[in-house]
């Protein structure tokens, strides 16, 4: 089936009767993640919520009860490998579909299992929101769990919501030394987020978000500010960073036995 253009319905009554002929095919992965995408052109009113989200919850509880018969623990299922990519869609698809509707808990039941049991390479992104879902409902612990397992990641989301969730948890000292780093290492969100009227930002341009570029910054501000300030971590933050400023660099060792 051509799921990725609209024309897939031109031949739709003979897949149709064929999947009326054949009820067993609704337990194919293949066959599910064919009919999401093919919804997923549809654009009339209720389609989403009426045929879309059942059918990707069935292909996400198919799934859980395949994992589950065989009673073999969390189970890795990389997108890398090409036969997996039917199984994972669905369920990265209905991912997002709950957060643009705000079903927040189920986004972060889906991405939780996408990320950190199904595909941990992440190929569809969720882990930025999934960080930032996590500080919308105050889950310090599982923010920080997050950041642990992608200490290298390039988005700025991270490792800002790693600092507000370090000081949420009342550890002020190791988060000094967060917010600092995220300075050094992210100095154009840092600005933004902490100005005293961030304005918005044009996107850069239809190919793409620049790293560390003022529109990646505004996306995170945009969106996070308002929980930083619902913390008074901005505050903290300021003067975080300005003591951190005002601290005169010492002498290197050869200098130190002169003084």
């Amino acid at each position: 089936m051509q799921n990725d253009v609209e024309e897939v319905w031109d031949n739709a009554p003979d897949w149709l009767a064929l999947l009326q002929k054949h009820p067993a095919l609704w337990f194919s992965f293949d066959v599910l993640d064919d009919l999401v995408m093919a919804v997923d052109t549809v654009h009339w009113a209720g389609v989403q919520q009426r045929l879309l989200v059942p059918m990707a919850e069935r292909a996400a509880e198919q799934l859980r009860l395949t994992l589950e018969s065989r009673d073999s623990g969390p189970v890795e299922c990389p997108w890398g490998v090409l036969s997996n990519r039917p199984v994972l869609r669905p369920i990265a698809h209905l991912a997002y579909i709950c957060k643009e509707a705000g079903n927040w808990q189920r986004f972060m039941e889906l991405a939780h299992w996408l990320v950190f049991e199904l595909n941990p390479n992440d190929n569809h992104g969720l882990h930025d929101d999934l960080s930032c879902a996590y500080v919308r409902f105050e889950r310090w612990t599982d923010v920080l769990a997050l950041n642990d397992r992608y200490p290298d990641d390039v988005q700025p989301s991270l490792a800002l919501n790693a600092v507000l969730a370090t000081l949420a948890s009342g550890d002020t000292t190791k988060a000094q030394k967060l917010i600092k780093l995220a300075k050094k290492d992210h100095p154009v969100v840092v600005k933004m987020l902490l100005d005293a009227a961030p304005k918005p930002v044009k996107p850069d341009s239809a190919y793409g978000i620049a790293v560390g570029g003022k529109y990646e910054a505004w996306l995170y501000v945009s969106k996070m500010r308002e929980f930083w300030d619902r913390q008074k971590a901005l505050d903290w933050a300021r003067e975080a960073l300005k003591s951190a400023k005002g601290k005169p660099k010492m002498p290197p060792p050869e200098q130190q036995s002169l003084l």
